[in-house]
């Protein structure tokens, strides 16, 4: 018991000192923005410096964005764009200056963040269902369409983290979720970047514009679609960190600095498309930078068409080629339709049709099977296990021959003679006392040693396996399966392979044993308790049965229970700023701890099993005793150091039975 008290005392110092390090850590302070009213600008910073560690990543930021107004965020990339709005929400660090909020917030992060839970229910997010509000926020969000090619429509499961959407569809879910909300100012972090450039528009008319349903609300949207500035009431420029200018989208490009030439960079460098790019030439041509943009353009043109020519060169090479290559491509077509309406017929299920994507995990029931059992054994060994188990027969004959072997010497009159010592026989007792004790110690270290060599292997060789497997599974597996769920294999149950199963089968081995050899001596020393074995083993064994099958569905219900909690908390981790932001860490508490009851409630019935299987043990343990005791005063004629052996191997049966 001593090496495994210091062991769990070290255990529970190490885990102590990181809980204590992690609930000491550094939080983020509420006080960062404040929220004063002001009618007139719902958002302002003033002289602010802010840092996401020690280096400060906005450098004297002064913005006020005016109440129901539209202002963008523009700049290269890593000027600082998301930071500041991430300032805005109170999550960095600020190093200096005032942040002032008036109003409820919305927040559309530049990676869309995802419930697993159904796409109405993303879009509702705790609010009460209106049927009016909410169809006029799909429709403006783009997503009408994509409800409809889906059999159960906006009641379909998404899967963890949006795992079986697009970048596109995560993107309008999250701008409906804020749209929704109906808050009161909108941060918005490129939010059209993920969608086509036909939805981005409509998404820009239709909900964030001056004539979207946000018109009314304070928009601050940051944005690489130079489209949409010249209908923003008010663009910021961040450069390195820096607010380098800001005002209407005129003044700005009349005034030929940073924000002109972030504009021309922009032109000649990212945009691909020569609509779009034509659009731009139309909107800048009377402006300070109208000759520059039209250079630009037709620059483009030129490499445009090179590209056309030098690809209808090939085309007339490569005929012969191309019609192969479209007649490979209608016939794979065909076939990928038949594969796919046989598939559709034989994999369209109830579930699907319900929208249900993730199915509930599920406790097995009945024993378990020997085929598990038998796994493990293989993966320790078979051989190394028999000799663990005949190395444990050996430690217990030796045990048990130590004690006789003292009450052989116990009786021996012999050993005194006429007062004197008889150091011959005392010399001869000592010597096989102290053999039988070196071979107990031999066979236990060989045993522990080989045992522990074997079940490390085992760990290693399952870990490997379940590892290989989940390497190789389909992608549709993670679609289906939460990540609590693996985690709960990878965590959980490995380490019921690492440290409580290598225990339980030493101690099955090392009691079963220790029993039959208690069992031994008993009967040898008082034959008459043979006869009561056997009812006390029926009982027993009827006691282990009904304990066991109550005990292993228990356990069962404890692990499934388990895994929910893993996948909310990782949700929760990977959506923290979102949450904060809509205000609803309560929420989260709440159904976090929710979890961990159900998980409790599961505990629970495994205590109350335990004390009911010691009630009964410890009544076959005192009738195993009692009998024994019983027997020894009616059998007289035997010798006083057997009959004490006899008991004290009577009282020891306490802890093996239990276990």
């Amino acid at each position: 018991m001593l090496p495994m008290v210091i062991s769990n005392y070290i255990q529970a110092t190490i885990a102590l000192k990181r809980i204590n390090d992690f609930l000491n850590a550094e939080e983020l302070d509420p006080n960062n923005v404040t929220h004063e009213p002001n009618k007139e600008t719902p958002v302002v910073i003033e002289n602010g410096t802010f840092s996401w560690g020690e280096d400060p990543i906005l450098r004297d930021i002064n913005i006020k964005c005016e109440r129901n107004s539209l202002g963008a965020i523009v700049g290269a990339v890593g000027s600082g764009k998301s930071s500041l709005i991430s300032a805005c929400l109170g999550e960095m660090y600020k190093l200096s200056g005032r942040v002032n909020t008036d109003g409820s917030i919305a927040y559309v992060s530049q990676q869309a963040w995802i419930q697993n839970a159904t796409l109405k229910d993303n879009i509702l997010f705790g609010q009460p269902y209106d049927k009016y509000k909410y169809e006029k926020v799909v429709d403006a969000c783009a997503l009408r369409s994509d409800f409809m090619m889906l059999q159960a429509g906006d009641a379909t499961e998404i899967g963890e983290k949006g795992i079986n959407l697009s970048g596109g569809q995560k993107q309008r879910i999250s701008l409906a979720r804020a749209v929704y909300s109906n808050a009161d100012i909108y941060l918005l972090d490129d939010p059209l970047s993920a969608v086509d450039s036909h939805v981005g528009k409509h998404i820009f008319e239709n909900v964030i514009g001056p004539k979207g349903l946000l018109s009314h609300k304070t928009r601050v949207l940051v944005t690489h679609g130079i489209t949409y500035l010249p209908q923003t009431d008010k663009v910021i420029v961040l450069k390195d960190g820096k607010v380098s200018e800001s005002g209407t989208y005129l003044e700005l490009l009349n005034g030929k600095g940073a924000f002109a030439e972030f504009l021309l960079q922009h032109l000649n460098e990212e945009i691909d498309d020569e609509t779009e790019l034509d659009e731009i030439t139309d909107q800048l041509n009377d402006t300070a930078i109208g000759e520059e943009v039209r250079r630009i353009s037709r620059s483009r043109l030129r490499v445009s068409e090179s590209i056309s020519e030098s690809a209808s060169e090939r085309t007339g090479n490569g005929l012969y080629q191309r019609q192969i290559s479209v007649a490979s491509q209608k016939s794979i077509r065909s076939i990928n339709k038949m594969v796919k309406s046989t598939e559709s017929l034989g994999k369209e299920s109830a579930k699907v049709k319900k929208g249900k994507l993730i199915e509930a995990e599920k406790a097995e029931t009945g024993n378990v099977k020997w085929e598990v059992y038998k796994h493990y054994i293989a993966s320790i060994g078979v051989w190394l296990m028999l000799s663990v188990l005949l190395l444990n027969i050996t430690y217990q004959a030796f045990s048990v021959g130590s004690n006789v072997w003292v009450g052989i010497w116990a009786d021996d009159n012999d050993t005194m003679i006429n007062g004197t010592v008889n150091t011959a026989k005392r010399d001869m007792y000592l010597a096989v006392y102290g053999v039988l004790g070196i071979g107990q110690a031999f066979s236990t270290m060989l045993s522990n040693l080989l045992f522990a060599k074997g079940t490390i292997r085992a760990a290693v060789k399952i870990h490997r396996q379940l590892l290989h497997n989940v390497m190789r599974v389909p992608c549709a597996f993670f679609d289906i399966t939460p990540v609590g769920r693996v985690l709960g294999r990878f965590s959980q149950d490995i380490n019921g392979i690492d440290l409580r199963l290598p225990n339980a089968f030493q101690m099955l081995m090392s009691t079963i044993v220790r029993v039959c050899g208690t069992l031994f001596v008993i009967s040898f020393s008082t034959p008459l308790f043979i006869a009561v074995i056997i009812p006390v083993a029926i009982l027993y064994i009827w006691i282990q049965r009904v304990y066991v099958a109550t005990s292993r569905q228990v356990m069962r219900l404890s692990s499934v229970t388990a895994s929910p909690i893993y996948s909310h908390f990782g949700e929760t981790l990977s959506g923290a700023q979102c949450i904060r932001a809509y205000k609803k860490q309560e929420v989260f508490i709440e159904d976090s701890e929710n979890k961990v009851d159900l998980n409790q409630i599961c505990q629970y019935p495994t205590i109350i099993s335990s004390r009911w299987l010691s009630l009964r043990l410890e009544t076959i343990g005192n009738l195993i005793i009692f009998f024994a005791a019983l027997f020894a005063v009616l059998e007289r004629e035997k010798e006083p150091a057997l009959v004490g052996l006899s008991v004290s191997y009577a009282l020891q049966i306490f802890g093996k039975n239990y276990f």
